[in-house]
């Protein structure tokens, strides 16, 4: 059985937010499958503005600019919260740049910060690079970028998270630490630091 707080988290939407690699998207379908949702209730903003722009987010970036693409996100991101419940939404990593997109998840539903280590995210990078939906941020190595984009937007993803859970466990792990994290109280008034 499902517990009544999951359920009526579940009332509004369920955001996952983090890093590239932090398992947003996988956590999402596995969490949606795990409670029986039709696959229609598991969203990915990026595939959002893929689908609309008919071409990847490199494609985007390369031809319009960041700025564009996350104009194209943040529309991406309202009509996630436009969908009616339940519905999980799976984020770009770069979501939380946008203080607008930061206030729109917190207070259109629950946010979900997905945390790993810098070694486990290139490690993922390396694995499944997938440069057309995850273009190179930085003229850095591997390990500099993702650490330097973390400790840039780490404090932006504790911000706005309603919880954090350990994205560096496996998928099961994190479903299962999921069910136990939300069946807690959500903090109101105050976001994680």
């Amino acid at each position: 059985r499902k517990s009544t707080m999951m359920k009526q988290l579940l009332s509004t939407p369920l955001f996952f937010i983090g890093p590239r690699a932090s398992g947003k998207t996988s956590v999402a379908k596995a969490l949606g499958h795990h409670l029986g949702l039709d696959a229609r209730c598991v969203l990915d903003t990026d595939q959002l503005v893929v689908d609309r722009a008919g071409m990847s987010i490199a494609e985007m970036v390369d031809r319009d600019g960041w700025d564009q693409f996350r104009q194209a996100e943040h529309e991406a991101l309202a009509e996630a919260c436009s969908r009616p419940a339940p519905v999980l939404v799976s984020t770009g990593g770069g979501i939380v740049l946008r203080e607008d997109n930061r206030a729109l998840m917190r207070t259109n539903g629950t946010v979900v910060y997905l945390q790993c280590a810098v070694e486990t995210l290139a490690e993922r990078l390396r694995q499944d690079p997938n440069a057309a939906q995850r273009p190179a941020l930085t003229g850095l190595t591997l390990e500099q970028e993702v650490k330097a984009v973390l400790e840039a937007r780490a404090p932006l993803y504790a911000s706005c998270a309603h919880y954090r859970v350990d994205g560096g466990l496996s998928l099961p792990e994190v479903v299962a630490e999921l069910e136990t994290t939300l069946s807690l109280p959500l903090l109101e008034d105050e976001p994680l630091s």
